[in-house]
């Protein structure tokens, strides 16, 4: 607005006080002979000094004062939740609050280390692999496959991006998202803008992202610029200790599919769910077949002999 009305930095303005009644004209009776409206004059506002040319910092001691004009600024979190506003519902006006940046810097950067030692036990417990608190065994399976691939193909640092979408953008960056799908809890528009700051930390901390401060960077996102790089590294470092850990065998990994199996035996349908992972493997069961035969480990368990059973067998109950 002020770039509209041509108003540069430095520029000497003249402050008027807002008008007590701003309709006076309306308000005043009516005229016995026209019965209309009596024309009023409306009483001037009261006015600052008038614009000079003169220095304003050897003239404070006459009136002069200065003020810093900032604009209405939002951060990500909120420019994110009004994008979802415009499909919601609530098509009423939002009204956009001004944030002072001196006052809202210094909550924000106090508020962030009150909760600091919560944040770095919670990225411990993601973020680490203990003997108290085992990697699952599937996993460990998926993330060396990536390993393996990764290197057969030679994809620098591929497997690194997949085991990100695998587990910590996919999994955890969830379940901060969405706390309620956790808690028995409503989640209001300031638990969305705070827990967002997190889960944009933990983006950046996957990507090995640091991002630098600007005049236009919004505080949110450089929170975290100084932590960020110890936690990239303990990201590196989770990685390296799965990588390095014991292999896990297939039948220790049958025997713990087994387990979970027997848990949610009655909260889904096995036919269902084979039916559906067999309607992706059927557009593609040749690459399929032939990629299992190459494996080694797929050779000895026979897979793609199975997966062609598999495909015979259904097609026989169609017909």
């Amino acid at each position: 607005m002020i770039c509209n009305v041509q108003i540069s930095d430095g520029a000497t303005v003249s402050l008027v006080s807002k008008q007590i009644n701003p309709n006076a004209s309306l308000a005043t009776p009516l005229d016995e002979d026209t019965e209309l409206l009596a024309p009023s004059p409306l009483p001037s506002p009261k006015r600052g000094p008038p614009m000079t040319n003169t220095n304003v910092e050897s003239d404070l001691e006459e009136g002069f004062q200065f003020y810093h004009l900032s604009p209405l600024f939002e951060d990500d979190a909120f420019k994110k939740n009004k994008k979802g506003l415009r499909n919601s519902s609530n098509t009423g006006p939002r009204i956009k609050h001004r944030k002072i940046r001196e006052i809202y810097l210094r909550r924000l950067v106090s508020t962030k280390k009150s909760i600091q030692t919560f944040v770095d036990d919670v990225l411990a417990v993601m973020l680490r692999v203990s003997d108290d608190r085992p990697f699952p065994k599937a996993l460990k399976y998926l993330f060396d496959f990536f390993d393996r691939q990764a290197d057969r193909h030679k994809l620098k640092g591929a497997a690194d991006m997949w085991k990100n979408s695998c587990l910590p953008l996919r999994f955890w960056v969830t379940a901060m998202t969405h706390p309620a799908y956790v808690f028995d809890m409503h989640q209001t528009d300031t638990i969305d803008a705070s827990v967002s700051v997190l889960t944009q930390m933990l983006d950046n901390a996957c990507k090995g992202i640091v991002p630098k401060y600007s005049i236009e960077t919004s505080p949110s996102r450089v929170l975290y610029a100084n932590e960020l790089p110890n936690y990239i590294e303990m990201i590196q470092t989770f990685y390296n200790d799965i990588r390095t850990s014991s292999r896990v065998n297939q039948d220790v990994l049958d025997m713990e599919f087994k387990e979970v199996c027997e848990i949610f035996q009655n909260s889904f349908s096995h036919i269902g769910t084979l039916h559906q992972l067999y309607q992706h493997a059927s557009q593609r069961s040749d690459k399929l077949v032939e990629a299992l035969e190459e494996d080694e480990q797929c050779q000895r368990a026979n897979m793609g002999y199975k997966l062609e059973q598999v495909g015979t067998i259904l097609a026989e109950g169609e017909d």
